[in-house]
């Protein structure tokens, strides 16, 4: 039996990168159905919003030359994209503004680190990398004897955080693509204690979950809970996704 669970988590976690990420030769454009912005040879690591018919509005971060940024913060066309070991990624394939910084690390003074935001086509992603769909496959599945299991190493691969809130463990997925800081949250899984599962938060996506009990959506997120909430409930899961918030 022990065996037989250890291949199961394998098979959940099959995918080799702690964030959400592409498939190879993803395209990122202006907008959906728009200009080309980006072309990408390798997967990379993305932050996404919620889709939107198909596609996904998305933001990562790449490196590229001081001298491929002008003073007016336009990323030029056919500069190679960098990784952060400096391999190449992909290309640019339009003009286009972007925010950036001084690259942090030894060898890196003459680069800057950018993010790059714009869309792409909701196949380009890697399904089961998007934290919601890969907690859905653990929560309903038939067999909860290793659910608690499955669930630390999908915290793990994935790189969730974890903090200790007025009698709650909440583990926390922060879009770290999309911003030079540790990021806004994008779901957090609320434990009563450490391993009574209470509730899910998700910043942008709706969730298929069985054996849910309740339900609550506003500014903060989308809340999912697994037994009846009252209002006093529902504020303490609003404290706990506002102290992932960035201020």
């Amino acid at each position: 039996m022990k065996n037989l669970s250890i291949l199961i988590i394998a098979m959940l976690f099959s995918f080799t990168a702690n964030a959400q990420f592409t498939k190879p030769t993803s395209k990122l454009f202006v907008a959906a159905e728009g200009k080309l912005i980006a072309t990408f040879s390798d997967s990379i690591k993305i932050a996404i919003g919620p889709q939107e018919s198909g596609w996904y509005p998305c933001k990562t971060k790449i490196i590229v030359p001081k001298s491929a940024i002008s003073a007016d913060s336009i990323l030029a066309v056919d500069v190679e994209l960098l990784d952060a070991n400096k391999e190449v990624i992909g290309k640019s394939n339009l003009e286009t503004k972007v925010i950036y910084r001084q690259a942090e690390g030894r060898g890196f003074y003459k680069y800057y680190e950018v993010i790059l935001s714009g869309y792409m086509k909701s196949y380009s992603i890697e399904y089961k990398s998007i934290p919601e769909k890969g907690l859905e496959d653990i929560i309903n599945q038939k067999n909860l004897s290793t659910r608690q299991e499955q669930l630390e190493a999908f915290f793990k691969k994935m790189g969730f955080v974890n903090r200790d809130i007025d009698g709650y463990t909440a583990w926390a997925y922060l879009d770290k693509a999309a911003s030079f800081d540790e990021g806004h949250y994008r779901t957090i899984v609320v434990f009563r204690g450490e391993t009574s599962l209470f509730c899910i938060i998700s910043k942008h996506d709706t969730m298929n979950l069985e054996k849910l009990k309740d339900s609550h959506s506003d500014s903060t997120g989308n809340y999912f809970l697994f037994q009846r909430a009252q209002d006093k409930t529902i504020e303490q899961m609003q404290n706990i996704a506002y102290s992932f918030i960035p201020l």
